[in-house]
């Protein structure tokens, strides 16, 4: 008729047996510091895995993310010529290499652009756009620091008639020709004193 949960006995003798019951009380205070320990042992785990998900999520992702971001700010306010080429090879490392490489890439663009913009593409001089611009700073310079400026105007005489008799390639040709003719003349006379440079401002205007 035991009714004990745990619950032992054994026949020493005929007659004679010996049962050994563990005291309820004992075994509840013993389940209750269980219980208690475990309980202690996951919320520590528990917090120390929390904080060490949020270790890895700042040093791998928050804090990439938000120096990429910041670094893409510079460069897009100008304070910064490009972002910084990312080492680390995981995924924002990559994103980052990938962001570099393309506005490396922009930049080259931009800047074969600009240049192109500012030069004439028959004779590869700068044309009227940089001359206005060189001009004004020259102007400038030259008031401020009390020196003489001179522009000399240059234009080809009849140079219509060349196109119309013999074709715009030898027009072409011609206006090649002077330039390199002038660039030269130019070299020659160039010092440290005496600063030249020539422009084509369009046609047969230099």
């Amino acid at each position: 008729g035991q009714t004990a949960e745990l619950y032992a006995w054994a026949e020493l003798e005929p007659g004679y047996i010996l049962s050994v019951e563990p005291d309820t009380g004992y075994l509840a205070a013993l389940k209750s510091d269980l219980i208690a320990w475990l309980s202690m042992a996951v919320l520590i785990l528990s917090l120390s895995t929390f904080a060490l998900l949020i270790f890895l999520i700042r040093k791998f992702v928050t804090r990439p993310v938000s120096e990429l971001d910041h670094q893409l700010e510079l460069v897009l306010h100008n304070k910064l010529k490009n972002i910084e080429k990312p080492t680390q090879k995981d995924e924002i490392g990559r994103l980052g290499v990938k962001f570099h490489d393309l506005y490396e890439e922009l930049s080259h663009v931009l800047e074969f652009t600009r240049a192109m913009s500012r030069t004439d593409s028959l004779t590869s001089l700068p044309n009227r756009v940089e001359f206005s611009d060189i001009a004004q700073h020259r102007i400038a310079k030259a008031e401020t620091n009390n020196q003489q400026l001179s522009f000399i105007y240059v234009d080809l005489d009849n140079f219509k008639f060349v196109n119309d008799k013999y074709g715009h390639d030898v027009g072409d040709s011609l206006l090649r020709a002077f330039s390199h003719k002038m660039l030269k003349l130019l070299e020659m006379h160039q010092s440290e004193q005496l600063w030249m440079k020539m422009f084509r401002l369009s046609g047969d205007e230099f």
